[in-house]
């Protein structure tokens, strides 16, 4: 974590329970209730992380939980407010005046959206957001269960990209390769909100799951994971961008190290999602041996999250296979 604040972890079983733990420690600590996301984010499926998400498929037909305020994700390719950063700042504005009592407890940003698309957050958004969110007394939780650990290439934090330093921060996923952990950490003057108060999960700082989760984190340093997702991530990208010239069905290729996807369109002007040609090429790159997502809140990204240990050979296969399915999709019609 950045250096030179006090930092205090707390282990749970799944990035789910780690949302959750953070939402309580938030309203804890300010004493206030209402919180904000954004739309299109995922954060779980638990009762607290499945409030905080904005994708309906996610959210089940229950009274969600109170306090929950959504605000429009500054999406550069799709937003409502088109690529400029300030307008969706100004939301987070009028959200806090109009739609609470002027005293927050948190927000909630994924520095890159996951389920929600592969939205990568505009510079200036996460620290206008944070300085607006702080002004009506409430934390800044980053959800890095799909960025952190190096995935974005840059930095072993997304967030480390925007110069902010969040007051908690949730974890998960690549924490421990495969291995059920997760993890709140927050800064200890946030954290010691929860003192005197029971909160522990059953199998939470279990020794062999951390043990996993030390040798994860050995792992990405030895063999400089961080790295090789920032180049080979980078080499994936421009194939992909390769494909969108030849493939007028392809809208926007996005994201950083690997952490990348494809958004497809029936009309490149009018931006209309393309659910159903998404859903083909999703299965012919199944006969090419890549396993992808259908993501985003109309299912028309494939989204790429693959191994850290990816290497510059595998570009070749997945760029390979991913034209065959294109051209595949372009002759069925």
């Amino acid at each position: 974590m950045p250096s030179g604040y006090e930092w205090v972890v707390h282990f749970t079983n799944s990035g789910a329970e780690a949302i959750d733990l953070a939402l309580l420690m938030a309203r804890s600590h300010t004493g206030n209730i209402d919180f904000i996301s954004l739309r299109t984010a995922y954060h779980g499926a638990t009762f607290g992380a499945q409030a905080l998400t904005g994708i309906s498929a996610f959210r089940h037909n229950v009274p969600q939980l109170p306090g929950i305020k959504f605000v429009a994700e500054p999406n550069t390719f799709r937003g409502v407010y088109g690529e400029k950063v300030e307008p969706y700042l100004d939301e987070i504005e009028q959200v806090i005046q109009l739609e609470t009592n002027g005293a927050l407890s948190g927000i909630i940003i994924e520095p890159v959206q996951g389920y929600g698309g592969i939205v990568p957050m505009p510079q200036g958004y996460l620290s206008g957001a944070f300085e607006r969110v702080r002004a009506a007394g409430g934390v800044c939780v980053v959800d890095e269960v799909q960025s952190g650990f190096g995935r974005t290439g840059d930095h072993l934090w997304a967030f480390e990209g925007h110069g902010v330093i969040p007051d908690i921060v949730v974890m998960a996923k690549g924490m421990g390769n495969g291995y059920p952990i997760g993890a709140v950490v927050a800064r200890k003057h946030v954290s010691e909100s929860m003192a005197g108060k029971f909160c522990f999960h059953t199998y939470g700082a279990s020794p062999l799951t951390c043990a996993a989760g030390r040798a994860t984190l050995n792992v990405l340093r030895q063999e400089k994971l961080q790295e090789n997702a920032r180049v080979v991530g980078a080499a994936l990208l421009g194939r992909l961008v390769d494909l969108k010239e030849r493939y007028p069905v392809i809208g926007d290729v996005r994201g950083c190290g690997l952490m990348l996807a494809i958004e497809l369109v029936k009309d490149r002007k009018s931006r209309e999602p393309d659910p159903d040609n998404t859903a083909s090429v999703f299965e012919h790159a199944r006969d090419h041996g890549l396993i992808l997502s259908k993501s985003g809140p109309h299912r028309s990204v494939l989204r790429f999250v693959p191994p850290l240990c990816l290497s510059m050979d595998d570009v070749d296969t997945i760029a390979e296979g991913l034209d065959a399915s294109f051209n595949a999709v372009q002759y069925e019609k």
